[in-house]
């Protein structure tokens, strides 16, 4: 989930409550980068971020938590604007 700090809104959601513990990792593996949702070794939900490099992930302060590889956009929730 990602909430707004000012009044605790939920701006986005991975859509996989009630799964389970999971952890939210960001890989940054040579072969297969991506921001995963894992409970336990099984993958719950990712993002389409493959063959990316340098993969990084930041809130910004628009509210839009954008996962970056180069510079670029690879990814992002969408949630600009909403801050």
């Amino acid at each position: 989930m990602l909430y707004r700090k000012r009044d605790g809104a939920a701006l986005w959601s991975s859509g996989t409550w009630n799964r389970g513990s999971s952890s939210l990792i960001l890989s940054t593996s040579q072969g297969d980068p991506a921001l995963r949702l894992k409970n336990g070794s099984t993958n719950t939900w990712s993002t389409p971020a493959k063959g990316a490099s340098d993969l990084y992930g930041v809130v910004q302060d628009d509210a839009n938590f954008v996962l970056y590889s180069n510079g670029s956009a690879v990814w992002a929730t969408g949630t600009w604007n909403q801050g």
